[in-house]
């Protein structure tokens, strides 16, 4: 994830970030949630800065 928050949204990241949540035992849908909301903000930080 902290790759993502440096506004790194390459899907290779995301999906690497989506599988560590996995073993989290979240549940997919949620999971899926959670990966999604980092994505955005990691643009919105991306975006803040340049």
């Amino acid at each position: 994830m902290g790759a993502l928050a440096v506004g790194h949204s390459h899907p290779q990241v995301v999906d690497a970030v989506r599988t560590q949540l996995h073993r989290f035992t979240i549940p997919p849908s949620a999971a899926f949630l959670m990966t999604g909301g980092y994505v955005r903000l990691a643009e919105r930080i991306k975006s803040a800065c340049v």
